[in-house]
Order: C-alpha cells, then sequence, then structure tokens
C-alpha cells in the first residue's frame, strides 16, 4: 500500500500537536526538547520532494504510455487506410492499363470498321455519277428519263449515238434551293458501269461542258469521307493546273501526274505539296496563262 504524502505543513502541524500534548516524534537531528532543527526541516523537505517528483514521475508516464497507446493505435489505422489506398490504386492501374488496351484495340477494330464500311458504300455508288450545275427544275417530275436523253445532248449523238441506259436519277436530298442560287446535284446510276466510265471519259475529253448555256461539271458520286480526302489535294491540283501538268485520281484518293517523264503518285497531299513545291515548280520556267 503506498506511503500517504506528508507536506511540510502536516509535520509542522503534528510537531505543534506534540509539543502540546507533552508527546514527541522521534526524528533523526531533533532535540530532545523537540526543536525543529535544521537537519530535521531539511530531511522534510527531502522527503517531501521526493515523493512529489515521484508522483509527478508517475503521473507523467501514466499520461505518456496513454498518449503512446492512442498514437498507436491512430498510426496502426493510418497504416491500414494506406494499405488500402494502395491496394485500390494498384487495382486502379491494372483496370486503366485493361482499359488501355481495350481501348487501342476497339480503336483499331472501329477504324477498319470505318474503313470498310467506307469502301462498301463507294463500291455500292460505282454506278453513280454527280452531275453538277443542271438548272432547277430541268428534269422535270421524270428525272431518270431526262437524263438518258441528256447525256447524248451534253456529247451529242457523234459521241454518243445511244443514250445510256439509266437505272434512276433524282436530285441531292437537301432543300430545294431559292430562285437564281447553285441548283442541287443530280445523281444518276447507271445500269452498267461500262456505260457510266465512258460518261466519265467524255466528259475528261471534252473539258468545258455546256448544257443550255449552264457549265456543268460531272463527278464520280464518292462517300462524305472519301470526298473529304480528295478535296484534301484541291490546292495541289490546282498548281498542277496552272502548271500545265496533266493529273488524275485513282481510287481511293492517290493523286497520279507525269512530270520529267516519270509518274509521280501520292497518297498524302501534304508530300504531294511538298515534292511539288521541290522539285517541279522551280523547274518551270513560265507558267501558262490559260491552261486548258
Amino acid at each position: 500500500m503506498p506511503k500517504p504524502k506528508r507536506n511540510v505543513t502536516d509535520i509542522l502541524d503534528s510537531e505543534e500537536a506534540s509539543a502540546q500534548s507533552g508527546t514527541s516524534i522521534p526524528c533523526s537531528g531533533s532535540t530532545a526538547s523537540g526543536e525543529l532543527t535544521p537537519a530535521l526541516l531539511k530531511e522534510m523537505l527531502t522527503t517531501t520532494f521526493r515523493e512529489e517528483i515521484s508522483t509527478l514521475r508517475a503521473e507523467f508516464i501514466a499520461e505518456l504510455r496513454s498518449s503512446h497507446a492512442t498514437l498507436t493505435t491512430s498510426i496502426n489505422s493510418l497504416s491500414s487506410k494506406v494499405r488500402d489506398i494502395e491496394t485500390a490504386a494498384t487495382d486502379a492501374d491494372r483496370r486503366i492499363t485493361e482499359l488501355e488496351t481495350t481501348c487501342k484495340s476497339l480503336s483499331s477494330a472501329n477504324r477498319w470498321l470505318r474503313e470498310k464500311m467506307d469502301d462498301l458504300e463507294n463500291r455500292s455508288r460505282r454506278n453513280n455519277l454527280r452531275i453538277i450545275g443542271i438548272p432547277e427544275g430541268t428534269e422535270g417530275s421524270q428525272p431518270t428519263l431526262f437524263m438518258g436523253s441528256f447525256f447524248t445532248e451534253l456529247f451529242g449523238a457523234s459521241k454518243l449515238p445511244n443514250p445510256p441506259e439509266i437505272d434512276r436519277a433524282h436530285r441531292a436530298p437537301i432543300p430545294k434551293p431559292l430562285p437564281g442560287a447553285q441548283p442541287r446535284p443530280m445523281l444518276v446510276r447507271f445500269l452498267r458501269f461500262q456505260a457510266k466510265e465512258e460518261v466519265l471519259r467524255l466528259s475528261r475529253q471534252q473539258g468545258q461542258l455546256l448544257y443550255k448555256n449552264s457549265r456543268v461539271h460531272i463527278f464520280p458520286d464518292l462517300s462524305a469521307d472519301l470526298r473529304n480526302r480528295r478535296n484534301e489535294f484541291k490546292s495541289v491540283k490546282l498548281k498542277l493546273h496552272e502548271a500545265g501538268l496533266k493529273f488524275r485520281m485513282q481510287y481511293p484518293a492517290r493523286l497520279i501526274f507525269s512530270f520529267d517523264g516519270s509518274v509521280h503518285k501520292f497518297d498524302s497531299a501534304a508530300e504531294a505539296d511538298s515534292f511539288l513545291n521541290a522539285s517541279v515548280l522551280p523547274t518551270l520556267t513560265t507558267l501558262p496563262d490559260n491552261p486548258t
């Protein structure tokens, strides 16, 4: 059982009570008359200080242990959360890697499918032509019959004695333009591929085409994606035209032209333009004013 603490006041009170009762507390350093000597006072103060220090030390250690236990619990909890976060991050990294791989695979498959679909769409249009410039309403209510006679009138009976067989013909499915505006393109599907190719050949051979004083242009009917890819060569074809060099577009989107006895083929408009600027145009001393 712990010894009860006694401070200086308690000891002095005890001494005074003993003196009044005629008894004395035996202490080392005390005199026979019970007087408080310096040695006794020193001993009492030393004992009290030791007890106080011991008590404070015990309380401090207890509080420190309690704080240490609380801190240890918090650290263990945080360590557990950190492990959970690390596990979740590792799992997330794995899933992201899997998603990136899947996304790359799907992107490649999607690109292939888009190219395949575009190719199939253009193959389904192989017998089609797009005619631009026919005045709106000229075809009347029977555009298919109109287009059969249109090509004979455009090229002349000597070049096209028999009207080509037309499967169907109609205006592009866009809103009807206002009077005086650009007419809608006419889409024509030939019954035979060879007839369509013959019309294209005659249009290239004849050059400028006029129908009822309106300039007409004949193009293959291509998908929107392929038209955009071919339109990338527009500035290059303009330079070739100004330089008087013949060129043609090969399916799907390849530019071909001859220069200096060699045939040059380009699938990229940027590469064609770079070659034209570096190797073709500098060698041409003069450009024709009115190229045909």
